[in-house]
């Protein structure tokens, strides 16, 4: 997480005004965009793993960052792990869920990933 923040009731999130809080939010500023393979298409519907918990993306996603509202998991701070494809506690979100939830196939997914991400084989 780059950062926490407390938007009030009214206020707009990310960029234009494509979310709108309807009550006092506390929000993620998270460090992955389109360019690191999470689609545009997310922008207030993709789904993310914070502290075991699914947490919903609001506003637009960005080049580099997304936001997240966290408003209801307590006790986050920054470093906190934020799974984006993997298991966290007893939730997943595989490939397939996440190229479901941003109408890709698994492998424009995968595709996707620059190659800066580091790669790390499970077996």
């Amino acid at each position: 997480m780059l950062t926490i923040k407390k938007v009030d009731c009214g206020d707009f999130v990310g960029y234009g005004t494509s979310y709108m809080a309807n009550k006092k939010l506390k929000v993620a500023i998270i460090p992955v965009g389109y360019t690191n393979g999470f689609s545009r298409s997310l922008s207030n519907s993709g789904r993310i793993l914070i502290h075991g918990k699914r947490v919903p993306v609001i506003g637009t996603v960005t080049m580099n960052t997304m936001s997240v509202n966290i408003t209801d998991i307590p006790n986050v701070q920054l470093g906190d792990e934020v799974v984006l494809v993997g298991k966290q506690k007893r939730l997943s979100i595989s490939v397939a869920s996440f190229s479901e939830m941003s109408n890709q196939l698994n492998y424009q997914t995968l595709a996707r990933l620059p190659s800066n991400i580091p790669r790390y084989v499970v077996q």
